[in-house]
């Protein structure tokens, strides 16, 4: 139940990462023919094939010709796409990837003169074994999340695939909604966004040549999740915790104002140097989902100053700790502010950095994250790498 342009939406990311060149050529072979007697190179001889993850490794013995500059193969890598690989008379041994099936196909050989004369052709059959983007999509699993699902699955090889989840748009044409591309072993991921309504979702796996498997639908009703009331947080101040400074206290990251227009935010002191962390109650155990965390922002200070770069997020269940240890915490994720759109230094900025930064940045919680109801933030790196670190505001959903 995919249309065209689906496919045209999700292979386009991987288009641009094929190639039909390989091996590697010597300088020489880029002066072009330096021969016009036309003689006819013999050609390769002695064929073995060993076969991998959608491809093969052809060996051969080359010929016996003075004139020799590279040899040359020609195969279909699926039912559309002809391709070809050549590698220079360096090399005894062509690799052959992107093909779409396991089953056998049918190369040409040939070897090819520095006057571009290919020699008779030899025909060799090669039988890859399951195609990556084939091998990864039984593995795959689509199960509830928190507004939306999580998407896992194996990717043994570890070779780059991307994993594509569609679902119908207002018109019921599915559209993709998601795309991840990874080389990892383990895959894993949510998609959120969605009612606590059921809801048809599916997931492909293409591979960087274009090659896609089938579909996995699945219907999922995502988990409710609501904005967490703050009403009831509260400090909760811990040995090691960090003072603040400027008169900037934490309560002031759940009074609901993100721009240091309308309020303060939290600000640490500048005195001794990172990591340096707080503790707050959320006042209720909470599944939390996901949360949002405001910067301190103006023309110079977005992406800047003693915003966070590099932070952990922890929790507990329980009191914590009077000394102040990390005993009994969960660390649930470590976090990392997003690059800024222009790609300049700290304290350079252009209006689409500074209009970015006054979104705020969300992040997931994963799934598998216990009830908690302590919260500790702790700020390993800034973006301007000063020794304190501030925030206007924190919000978090869950249940």
């Amino acid at each position: 139940m995919k249309t065209s342009q689906t496919r045209i939406f999700a292979l386009l990311g991987f288009m641009g990462l094929a190639t039909i060149w390989g091996g590697c050529f010597k300088d020489d072979i880029y002066n072009g023919p330096t021969e016009k007697d036309g003689t006819k190179p013999g050609p390769v001889s002695n064929v073995q094939v060993k076969n991998v993850n959608g491809g093969a490794t052809i060996t051969y013995k080359l010929p016996n010709s003075s004139n020799l500059l590279y040899v040359r193969a020609r195969y279909k890598a699926n039912d559309v796409t002809a391709r070809q690989t050549q590698v220079s008379y360096y090399s005894n041994s062509i690799e052959l990837s992107g093909f779409a099936e396991k089953k056998e196909y049918e190369v040409t050989l040939t070897a090819v003169s520095r006057g571009e004369v290919e020699s008779d052709p030899v025909i060799v059959k090669v039988h890859p074994e399951t195609p990556i983007h084939r091998l990864v999509l039984p593995t795959v699993e689509i199960n509830p999340d928190f507004g939306g699902i999580f998407v896992s699955a194996q990717n043994p090889v570890r070779e780059k695939i991307g994993v594509i989840v569609i679902t119908a748009d207002k018109n019921g044409e599915f559209k993709p909604i998601e795309s991840k591309y990874l080389t990892t072993a383990e895959i894993g991921f949510s998609v959120r966004g969605y009612e606590s309504k059921p809801r048809k979702f599916g997931v492909y796996v293409v591979d960087r040549w274009g090659n896609s498997s089938d579909t996995l639908f699945a219907d999922i009703t995502p988990l409710f999740e609501s904005m967490i009331e703050k009403s009831k947080f509260a400090e909760y101040p811990l040995p090691g915790d960090e003072p603040m400074d400027y008169g900037w206290a934490l309560p002031f990251l759940w009074d609901d104002k993100t721009e240091e227009a309308n309020g303060n935010g939290f600000h640490t002191t500048t005195v001794g140097a990172l990591p340096k962390h707080v503790t707050f109650d959320m006042g209720a155990s909470y599944n939390l989902s996901r949360y949002k965390m405001w910067h301190r922002v103006n023309d110079w200070m977005a992406f800047s100053h003693g915003n966070p770069k590099r932070w952990k997020l922890w929790g507990t269940n329980t009191k914590p700790a009077t000394n102040g240890s990390f005993d009994g915490w969960t660390l649930i994720g470590e976090y990392e502010t997003p690059t800024k759109p222009s790609g300049r230094p700290p304290y350079d900025n252009t209006p689409e950095d500074v209009a970015r930064a006054r979104q705020g940045f969300e992040f997931n919680i994963p799934s598998n994250t216990p009830k908690v109801r302590y919260i500790r933030i702790q700020v390993e790196e800034t973006l301007s790498g000063a020794n304190f670190w501030h925030l206007m505001e924190i919000t978090f959903w869950g249940q």
